[in-house]
Order: C-alpha cells, then sequence, then structure tokens
C-alpha cells in the first residue's frame, strides 16, 4: 500500500518563531501513522506561493499551512479553488483563522489525528475586488477603526496577539475619526438594500474572529454562500471601550449601536479608507466583497 503524503509548508517567522518546533511534532505524529512527510520553508512570500503552487501540482493528499494567519492569507491566494486537502498548523501571533476554522491551537497530535482520519469538508471563501485586483479570505475584511488598528499593530510583533490588539487600540482611540460609508448589500438578508452610515467600524466576514479572538462575526457559518457583516455605529469614544469587551463574547451584536446582515455581494464606498483582511493589507475602498461557495477544501473532524 502507497504511503499517504503530506507537504507541510513552514514560515518559520510567524509568531517570532517560537512554536515553530510544533511543526516536527506534527510530523512526526503522521509518520508515525505511516505518512510520508515533506517539509519546506519557503523563504518569503513569492516563495511560498511557488512551493504551493508546486504542492497543489505534485498531488499530495494533504498540505498543511504551518504559520499565522498573514501565511494562511497568503496560501488562500494560490489554494482558492484548487480542491487540495488544507490544514492549518496555527504557529503565528493571533491565530484567528484557526479558531473560525475549528484547527487545534498548541496540539500538533491533534491535527495529525484530523489529517490522518481523513475528513475533508468544501468552505466558502470571501473574495474582495479592490483597485481592480482580486484577493482571496477566509476570515474578516476589516474597514474603519479595525483596519487603522491593524496598521498599527503591525508595527508591535514583539507582542502577543491580543495584547498586540489591545495596545494598538487604546492608542489609536486618541485621534480616530468615524467614517462615512455607503453600503450596497444583495442576497442573504437584505435584497438590493443600499444604506448610507456613520460608523467607527464595519466587519465584513467569511469567518467569525479577529483581533487575536474578537468574535466580530459571532453567527458566521463558512459554508452558507453567505458574508457576514457587523456595523458598530458612531459612539462616544468611553461606549466604544466598553463595548470591546463584548466583542470577545460575541454579546456586542445585542447593542442598539451595532446592526448585523448577512449578503452574498457587498459594495462599500466612503473616501480613501484602508481595507485589511486576514489582519493583511488589502488597499482602500472602494471595494467589492463576494462569498464564493465551496472554494476550499479543508481537512474537518
Amino acid at each position: 500500500m502507497t504511503a499517504r503524503r503530506c507537504a507541510i509548508l513552514v514560515n518559520g517567522r510567524a509568531g517570532g518563531g517560537r512554536r515553530v518546533h510544533e511543526v516536527g511534532r506534527c510530523a512526526r505524529a503522521l509518520i508515525s501513522r505511516g505518512w510520508h512527510v515533506e517539509i519546506q520553508s519557503p523563504s518569503d512570500q513569492v516563495a511560498l506561493r511557488v512551493a504551493v503552487r508546486q504542492a497543489t501540482a505534485d498531488a499530495f493528499d494533504c498540505l498543511v499551512i504551518a504559520g499565522g494567519d498573514g501565511t494562511w492569507h497568503d496560501a488562500m491566494q494560490v489554494l482558492a479553488t484548487t480542491h487540495i486537502p488544507v490544514a492549518l498548523l496555527p504557529i503565528g501571533t493571533g491565530d484567528d483563522n484557526a479558531r473560525s476554522l475549528g484547527f487545534p491551537a498548541r496540539d500538533p497530535e491533534a491535527l495529525a489525528s484530523m489529517i490522518d482520519a481523513g475528513a475533508t469538508t468544501q468552505i466558502d471563501l470571501g473574495r474582495i475586488t479592490c483597485q481592480g485586483e482580486n484577493r482571496w479570505f477566509s476570515g474578516i475584511a476589516s474597514i474603519g477603526f479595525d483596519s487603522q488598528v491593524n496598521a498599527r499593530a503591525n508595527g508591535y510583533q514583539h507582542l502577543p496577539g491580543t495584547l498586540r490588539y489591545l495596545v494598538a487600540a487604546a492608542r489609536e482611540l486618541t485621534t480616530f475619526e468615524p467614517g462615512t460609508y455607503t453600503v450596497t448589500c444583495d442576497g442573504g438578508t437584505a435584497q438590493e438594500v443600499t444604506t448610507k452610515v456613520q460608523a467607527m467600524l464595519i466587519a465584513i466576514g467569511n469567518g467569525g474572529f479577529y483581533g487575536g479572538g474578537m468574535a466580530i462575526c459571532p453567527d458566521y457559518q463558512l459554508d452558507d454562500g453567505l458574508l457576514d457583516a457587523t456595523v458598530i455605529t458612531v459612539l462616544p469614544r468611553w461606549r466604544f471601550v466598553t463595548t470591546l469587551p463584548t466583542v470577545y463574547r460575541g454579546t456586542h451584536v445585542h447593542d442598539e449601536a451595532v446592526t448585523t446582515l448577512r449578503a452574498s455581494r457587498l459594495e462599500v464606498q466612503g473616501g480613501q479608507e484602508l481595507v485589511y483582511a486576514d489582519g493583511e493589507y488589502v488597499g482602500r475602498l472602494p471595494i467589492t466583497l463576494e462569498s464564493i461557495p465551496g472554494a476550499l477544501t479543508i481537512v474537518s473532524a
């Protein structure tokens, strides 16, 4: 019987390299189950995408991306619509995509067990069109306060995910001004609706988490063909600060200042606001976001 083959692509810089030892633990657990494992460490974003393309062409039985949300995001740009079974070994800082997708954190042996069991599922991905280019994402696209915080937080690489976000958020609050946006939704709970809104932030999720564990879109579903949007309207700074902790529990959606909706396609316009997705810079408004059903095949429990 031919051994099943798994490629593990490692970003050794993810999370400051503090958890890269988990790659070896996952590999050993797979080998003990009869798998043939190949480990590669692409040197940069371009090399990662080349390695992903090669892994899909070589028809591995499973591809493991070992890194953080940024590594996963880069891999998605190649993996979308290929349908090779893929898993995420989260060794980054925030690891919010692992939360959304159901991959175990700090337990590489458990991930190896999932892979060995062979169960897979097809999930949706979000696709952003911004400045004439398309970008895939599996987690959250953010506009407004959160995108500004992302820009700040990327400079605090020495801090863990949740603390990095909180420090960046505290500093951003001192200067942040709400934006005015025009949001057009099609499908889902909003049929052909256009709304002009002044808001602190707009978060649009294929998944549910960002910011190191904030459940910004708590009712997300990975296979419903819809994106979840959470809009927090203008609040006094003290109210906004008191709302932030509730986002970790997902209870913020019950606040009267929060609007949620689901749509298969959204357009957002409003000045030249920054746009981030999976914590990575995408561009500036305007943007169009779509849910693409069944675009990715992931290992499942």
